[in-house]
């Protein structure tokens, strides 16, 4: 497996705080680091990092992945958890080592996913040792929910958005992982995107930029 980067330094020029950009399945770094540039005007001192995920996707040459999908890609579930594992330590790793070369710690970083980017968010963040500043999540769902209360090592607050008119991720996700959240004692806001399909509209994107002034 491998991990490419992309990266935008702060406007500032100094970089007191990172969003990491976590892209969905069958995109790429390329995907959501056009947001950057947005987000750089109300976070001037905030660097952000957009890694593609290690696994390349089955007839899309550029497209990336976290962990397959058994009915896009006929995998088994043993595959997608063995993946799903390894996918996280490899996002583990570049975390730690972007936050090393920033001279930051977790409690500057903001974790920002889509789609299944926002699955591997939380996977990753609820069992990781030190809390981040905060997980967005976009469009997505919430793995293995009935683990959540077992495995949590840190609770960092969480903004989940979802269009109600999502036709991938169904909308109720959105509900399902804001109980299960709430329920295992994590901080929890949620918004609903009226009319929105798959995708990060304008007030979502607003909610977030609001959410996150709050952590960083």
């Amino acid at each position: 497996m491998e991990m490419t980067i992309l990266r935008q330094s702060a406007m500032s020029g100094e970089s007191h705080s990172v969003i990491f950009l976590l892209h969905g399945y069958g995109a790429n770094a390329d995907d959501l680091m056009g947001l950057a540039r947005p987000l750089a005007t109300p976070f001037p001192d905030c660097e952000f990092v957009a890694p593609n995920a290690p696994e390349s996707c089955p007839g899309l040459p550029n497209g990336r992945r976290w962990f397959p999908i058994p009915w896009m890609d006929g995998a088994d579930e043993e595959t997608v958890e063995s993946s799903l594992q390894a996918s996280t330590e490899i996002l583990a790793q570049m975390v730690e080592s972007e936050l090393q070369r920033l001279n930051l710690r977790e409690e500057s970083a903001i974790l920002f996913g889509f789609s299944q980017g926002t699955m591997i968010a939380l996977h990753y963040a609820v069992r990781h040792v030190r809390c981040f500043a905060g997980v967005i999540g976009f469009s997505g769902r919430l793995l293995a929910p009935e683990r959540l209360h077992s495995e949590t090592v840190s609770r960092p607050p969480v903004l989940l958005v979802h269009g109600d008119a999502d036709p991938v991720v169904p909308f109720a996700c959105l509900r399902e992982a804001g109980a299960a959240l709430e329920t295992a004692e994590f901080s929890v806001r949620t918004h609903v995107s009226p009319g929105t399909a798959h995708s990060i509209a304008p007030d979502g994107l607003e909610q977030a930029v609001l959410f996150a002034r709050t952590l960083l």
